[in-house]
């Protein structure tokens, strides 16, 4: 017996909640991305990665929602689930244009946010990167330097050099 008719509007409202949630991490990947290529201002920062957080852990919520509204069908918590989902509702007569409209925000939204992640994360590892050479040379620690020899052979040399003494 299929539950579609009762969840459908479950879901519908559930994305409603989802989109709203990914634009807001939109949103926050976009300050984020602004501050690092601005400044480095450790309090926005931080500030910025704990409301990630906050809606990272808000989407893990109501992802477990929508795994429980595909397991009522039986349907994997996949790409294929809920497009099997949403044929099974469509078989039934129900209306899925707006839902289905919904979901395709929500699967954009999804890649943007995953494009802005990714080049903030690549930021942070080269401020980070930057961060440690710099306390390298202050500290007079020995550097590695790669090079390739005539002969085309790899090879690593110690390097140290002292920014001041103490």
């Amino acid at each position: 017996m299929s539950l579609i008719d009762k969840t459908l509007p479950v879901l519908d409202q559930l994305l409603d909640h989802v989109v709203l949630a990914f634009e807001q991490l939109h949103q926050t990947l976009t300050e984020e991305a602004a501050v690092l290529a601005s400044s480095t201002d450790a309090d926005s920062v931080a500030s910025l990665a704990a409301y990630k957080k906050q809606r990272v852990q808000q989407l893990e919520l109501l992802n477990t929602h929508l795994t429980q509204i595909l397991a009522a069908e039986n349907l994997p918590h996949s790409q294929a689930g809920i497009q099997r989902y949403f044929e099974l509702a469509a078989a039934l007569g129900l209306s899925i244009d707006t839902t289905k409209a919904k979901w395709d925000t929500l699967q954009q939204l999804c890649q943007t946010c995953k494009a802005l992640n990714e080049q903030n994360g690549a930021c942070f590892a080269l401020l980070s990167r930057h961060n440690q050479r710099c306390l390298q040379l202050i500290k007079g620690n020995t550097q590695q330097v790669s090079t390739y020899g005539a002969k085309g052979q790899y090879k690593t040399e110690q390097q140290s050099r002292r920014l001041f003494s103490a």
